[in-house]
């Protein structure tokens, strides 16, 4: 299955399995991450210091989630072959670019991490603008 329109490129059915553990995954990440900025929020504002870390943490979380939970949208306008899914799929992609580079500049994340997430993400990309991608989402 690798053209034409309605049939489901291999490469999509394997994006569509990855961004729904991706997707499941961030979302339980990112839970965690709020959770813990709300921790590190209530122990700095009891200690009188670092209780806008834990804002941040909790905004970097919530970020996170969001995209998590968009990562899953996208999962299933792949494997369902939804139009919509096309462009969402690049946006999401664009998304998961920026909060790398938010990761890298305000949050710690490490420069190969980012650099990886930025990788992983500009091929997605690529692969998702070849024209039998675009057509099995009847795009031209």
């Amino acid at each position: 299955m690798t053209s034409g329109a309605g049939s489901r490129p291999q490469g999509i059915t394997i994006l569509a399995i990855l961004a729904g553990i991706g997707g499941v995954l961030g979302i339980l990440g990112s839970l965690a991450i709020i959770a813990a900025g709300g921790l590190v929020t209530a122990v700095g504002t009891a200690a009188g210091s670092y209780g806008a870390l834990g804002g941040l943490i909790m905004v970097y979380g919530l970020l996170l989630l969001a995209i998590s939970a968009a990562e899953c949208a996208m999962a299933y306008g792949f494997w369902m072959l939804k139009p919509w899914a096309y462009q969402f799929g690049i946006y999401v992609q664009y998304a998961n670019i920026g909060l790398a580079a938010l990761g890298f500049l305000l949050w710690g994340q490490s420069i190969v991490g980012a650099v990886i997430t930025v990788a992983i993400s500009g091929a997605i990309i690529y692969y998702l603008r070849m024209p039998a991608v675009k057509a099995a989402f009847g795009k031209e």
